[in-house]
This record gives C-alpha cells, sequence and structure tokens, in this order.
C-alpha cells in the first residue's frame, strides 16, 4: 500500500450551504510562508509574530471595502497521527465557534448549530486531506 504524501503544503476551499460560511484550509506549510500566501490575496493582511511558534490557528481576514470576514485554518504540520489530528480539530472548533458568534449564534445556546457545523467541516476537511494525503 503506498504511504501518504509527507511535508507537502496543501492548501484548499470548502463552502458551507447551511449558514453560508467557507473555510480556506492550509497544512503543511510555514508560518512564514502561509503569511505570504494570504498577503498574496490580502496585501495589508497582518498577523502577530506571537503566533509563529504555535502547531495551529483560525483566523480571519476582515475586507473594510466589502465588510466580509474571510476564514482560515492553518495547521504547520499534519499527519495522521492522534497529535496532529488533535490540532487540526482544535482549530476546527475554534472556527467554528467564531462562525456561530458572527451569526448571532453563541454555542452555549444553541449547540445544534456547532454540532453541525463541526460535523460538516469535519467531514469535507477529512475527506479533501484522504484524497491528498493516502493512507
Amino acid at each position: 500500500m503506498k504511504k501518504g504524501i509527507k511535508n507537502k503544503p496543501y492548501s484548499f476551499q470548502l463552502a458551507e450551504p447551511v449558514f453560508k460560511t467557507a473555510l480556506f484550509v492550509m497544512v503543511n506549510i510555514s508560518f512564514e510562508k502561509m503569511i505570504v500566501k494570504v498577503k498574496k490575496r490580502f496585501p495589508d493582511f497582518e498577523l502577530s509574530k506571537k503566533y509563529k511558534d504555535v502547531n495551529g490557528l483560525a483566523f480571519s481576514y476582515y475586507d473594510e471595502e466589502t465588510n466580509l470576514h474571510y476564514p482560515f485554518l492553518w495547521v504547520k504540520k499534519f499527519d495522521w497521527t492522534i497529535e496532529w489530528q488533535q490540532v487540526f480539530v482544535h482549530e476546527l472548533a475554534h472556527f467554528v465557534f467564531e462562525e456561530l458568534c458572527k451569526k448571532n449564534m453563541p454555542s452555549s445556546e444553541n449547540n445544534e448549530g456547532f454540532c453541525y457545523l463541526f460535523g460538516y467541516y469535519f467531514v469535507e476537511c477529512w475527506k479533501k486531506l484522504k484524497k491528498f494525503y493516502i493512507l
């Protein structure tokens, strides 16, 4: 059986239809290269260097001209070990909490919304990652 591609950068975008949310995912990319990649699309993007040593991050870029938020999920390294899956899932939860807040749906008052969004993105991300990283 062929083993997965290791340490190769991979990115993809997903859109969710019910709450009309979207997410841009980047894995196996350094903090510095991730910043460069986001700046290609959003030249005025800034992110504090205090995050440079973390393993992953969920963050958004806010475009003042269009009044739109562009959410990102970044994981420095991804492989199928439980440790890196945990980093991915942890950051995915941050993203879902933030999206529900933007929709004025606190997860403490509506855990069904959290469960739906988290489940949707978890499954769709795993499908993309499994296609790229052959198990």
